[in-house]
């Protein structure tokens, strides 16, 4: 192969990374933008901690620490990008028409700008755009933490169950087919129990789109989890589907011994696969 060939090959190869590692293609001489030479350690590189993209529902409400709408949640940049009109229950009803769908293809484009790395959701129930989303951008998406479930169901044994904590279980378990077919486990259903905490004290908060008090709520979810794991024995992990329940990962996880996934846990595995691991060296 001729050195022009070759040359125009590597080109290639780069402007089809680039979009994803949010580097910056160096110049003929090959100095990177801006001055400097370009090396494989150096201003190819992406940003040790490059920023994750979060779409949230027209739907304003005051998040608290451990909840994905929380910046602080995380050790790491977020950029936020509302979808226009899609509401709390259109999102859990799986909406999508012609005016959000240009709406949500406008948000992503967003975020694009912002060069993000990857884009998540604020609602479990975002699930139902997964497929849409992810054809509108060369970015990874993961629009809910039930995205976990088939890399979970390997780890157990045949007779383990995972319990999906919801903010309500009357709306999610009508979707548990269309939303499970979509992960490819439409026959494995039996696998998971649907645990609503529509009834734990305070946390109707979340609904009424208030202030979730995190001291009175807390105690009730860890009780609903602790009775979770005495009715049933076969729960070996939590997946928290509700992106607000992220704030009540640690009382589950001490007083239960199992592990919990939620979208904190979710935006923090995919950034640490990207992102700089700084116990190492080059």
């Amino acid at each position: 192969m001729n050195s022009p060939t070759l040359k125009t090959l590597l080109l290639g190869i780069a402007s089809l990374l680039l979009p994803v590692l949010g580097g910056c293609a160096s110049s003929n001489d090959g100095s990177a933008p801006g001055g400097g030479s370009a090396s494989l350690h150096g201003d190819l590189r992406p940003s040790p901690q490059p920023p994750l993209g979060v779409i949230r529902l027209d739907y304003p409400y005051p998040p608290i620490l451990g909840d994905v709408d929380y910046q602080q949640s995380f050790a790491f940049p977020i950029e936020y990008e509302i979808i226009d009109g899609l509401t709390f229950e259109e999102c859990q009803e799986g909406v999508l028409n012609d005016e959000l769908k240009t709406k949500m293809k406008a948000a992503i484009a967003r975020l694009e700008a912002k060069n993000v790395v990857g884009i998540a959701g604020d609602c479990g129930f975002m699930m139902f755009y997964q497929s849409f989303l992810r054809e509108q951008t060369d970015l990874p998406v993961f629009m809910s933490s039930l995205i976990f479930s088939p890399v979970i169901l390997p780890m157990l044994n045949p007779d383990d169950r995972i319990a999906i904590l919801t903010a309500n279980s009357v709306n999610l378990k009508p979707a548990m087919p269309k939303i499970f077919a979509g992960l490819g486990l439409e026959d494995q259903l039996d696998r998971f129990l649907v645990v609503g905490c529509q009834d734990v004290p305070g946390f109707e908060a979340l609904a009424n789109g208030t202030k979730v008090d995190r001291d009175l709520v807390g105690p009730g979810i860890e009780a609903l989890a602790m009775k979770t794991v005495k009715d049933h024995p076969e729960v070996k992990v939590f997946i928290y589907e509700c992106t607000e329940l992220g704030a009540y990962g640690n009382r589950v996880r001490a007083s239960t011994g199992r592990p919990v996934f939620d979208a904190v846990t979710l935006l923090n595995f995919f950034h640490s696969s990207i992102a700089d691991n700084s116990r190492l060296s080059y």
